[in-house]
């Protein structure tokens, strides 16, 4: 039996959680015999990540350092299009990266990233000058 999800909160409180449901052992009957398994818990994720929005830019070169998402253009691109919708995001628009305009930190390595979109914050209005809702 499989049942999928997905987590919105900070870092340390999902990994927490998983952590813990990932440790629970239950009840399994194996060739006959009363044993117990593990419950596997494999990712699949999604993240939000918040920054402010001048460094936009930035964040798309060291996220995806080949330009434009193939997801953005790929056979991913239809669902992606729902999820998009439905989180209420704007496309990402295409872009050339420029490797000058990073992070800083190594590019991600080993895994494969897939856009679904982008979205501005609400401006917050205040006596001291307007912010972003971060």
């Amino acid at each position: 039996m499989h049942i999928t999800f997905g987590t919105r909160g900070a870092l340390e409180s999902v990994n927490k959680f998983i952590r813990e449901l990932s440790s629970q052992y239950l009840p399994f009957k194996y060739k006959g015999q009363d044993t117990r398994l593990q419950v596997r818990v494999s990712p699949v994720q999604l993240w939000d990540v918040s920054f402010p929005k001048e460094h936009e830019e930035r964040m798309l070169n060291h996220l995806f350092p080949h330009g434009t998402p193939k997801s953005m253009t790929g056979k991913l691109n239809k669902f992606l299009t729902m999820i998009r919708i439905a989180l209420g995001m704007k496309k990402i628009e295409d872009f050339k990266p420029d490797h000058t305009k990073t992070l800083g930190i190594l590019p991600p390595q080993n895994i494969d990233l897939f856009a679904i979109g982008k979205k501005d914050d609400v401006m917050i209005k205040d006596k001291d000058g307007d912010y972003e809702g971060i």
